[in-house]
């Protein structure tokens, strides 16, 4: 089995040379067209926990709200009181969500993680970047992100708890 695997990898990438694709340099800034936030929510059963790991191109310190739900869509219900993660230096943002009081977590509940730029209050330096209302945020080229009413514009993921 190992060696079928090691076989597998190296004609793998024997196609990927043959074909002129190659692995980005990740030695080098990778640059996106727009903002982004990309993450992943796993569940640990015995805390009963769900854990969130992303990254971002937002500005360092943005705050990125984070709800647990059970479906998208009129009627779903919110398992986790408010929370917010911040994002580091390093564009990425980690953070553990506990359930309501009364709630249990389970797999395959669905991550939503968005941003706006007057909820919660943001830093200078972040609106500075993004736009007092998110104007900046890339609105209608981007997929990730939305407007509201009053002209406030929000990028938002979403992922489904592994």
């Amino acid at each position: 089995m190992f060696k079928t695997s090691i076989l597998v990898v190296v004609g793998g990438l024997a196609v990927l040379a043959s074909t002129g694709l190659s692995v980005p340099d990740c030695s080098r800034p990778l640059a996106a067209p727009t903002y982004y936030i990309a993450a992943k929510a796993s569940f640990d059963s015995g805390s009963q926990k769900i854990g969130i790991a992303g990254t971002t191109n937002l500005p360092v310190g943005a705050l990125l709200m984070v709800n647990i739900a059970d479906y998208i869509g009129e009627g779903s219900h919110t398992f986790n009181d408010p929370a917010t993660a911040a994002v580091g230096k390093d564009g990425f943002f980690f953070m553990s969500v506990s359930p309501k009081k009364g709630m249990s977590f389970h797999r395959n509940l669905i991550c939503d993680i968005g941003f706006m730029a007057n909820y919660p209050q943001q830093p200078a330096t972040v609106i500075r970047e993004v736009g007092r209302k998110g104007e900046r945020l890339g609105f209608a080229k981007n997929p990730q992100s939305g407007v509201l009413s009053g002209e406030n514009h929000y990028l938002s993921t979403v992922t489904v708890v592994e």
